[in-house]
């Protein structure tokens, strides 16, 4: 098993991406820092430096620090890529057994993650 933290507000990626003229898709700022401050505190906490590349187990033990509704299945396909940006996982195909766990604590969001 493998343990990583996030602190801060969690982000579906779905309705952060902008669009051009010429119809290619590129990160808002404000979701492109977010993403990289997620993947600089996950790089951070793997001591490995090899990626996962065979099916594993996730559970996201997530705390909202407020009472807006999520988009989970966005805030997982954002996560995910994080974890793929941060080379510790080679795709993010081989989550093949997720489980989100909510709960809420004012003002203090953040997740637990383990990868088994």
């Amino acid at each position: 098993m493998i343990r990583f933290s996030i602190t801060g507000q969690l982000k579906s990626g779905k309705n952060n991406m902008g669009i051009t003229r010429s119809g290619k898709h590129y990160p808002r700022p404000e979701w492109a820092r977010w993403r990289d401050d997620v993947v600089d505190q996950l790089r951070a906490q793997d001591k490995r430096r090899q990626a996962i590349d065979a099916p594993c187990s996730i559970v996201v033990s997530y705390t909202a620090g407020d009472r807006i509704r999520r988009d989970v299945p966005g805030i997982l396909d954002a996560m995910f890529h994080c974890f793929e940006r941060a080379d510790i996982i080679a795709d993010d195909r081989w989550f093949v057994n997720v489980k989100w766990l909510s709960y809420y604590e004012a003002g203090k969001p953040r997740a637990s993650i383990r990868i088994y």
